[in-house]
């Protein structure tokens, strides 16, 4: 009685929305939502921070998807 399941299609989600490969960063989304185990800008400030300069482009892919999975 003390734990929640959700069903997320995350792959389909992913490749349906130009985002393969992000589908963990669906879930992230999900858990996200579900938990708030942090604030959505604190989670921006640590991917543009892990996010090298060189695959800057990642992030906006990243911050869709994880917006995706919020709203799952």
């Amino acid at each position: 009685t003390d734990i929640s399941a959700f069903y997320v299609p995350a792959s389909g989600l992913a490749e349906e929305n130009g985002l393969k490969g992000l589908a963990n960063m669906i879930l992230v989304g999900k858990l996200l939502k579900e938990t708030g185990f942090s604030q959505r800008e604190t989670l921006v400030r640590a991917l543009e921070k892990c996010i090298p300069p060189r695959k800057a482009n990642m992030l906006d892919a990243n911050l869709k998807a994880i917006d995706l999975g919020m709203g799952q």
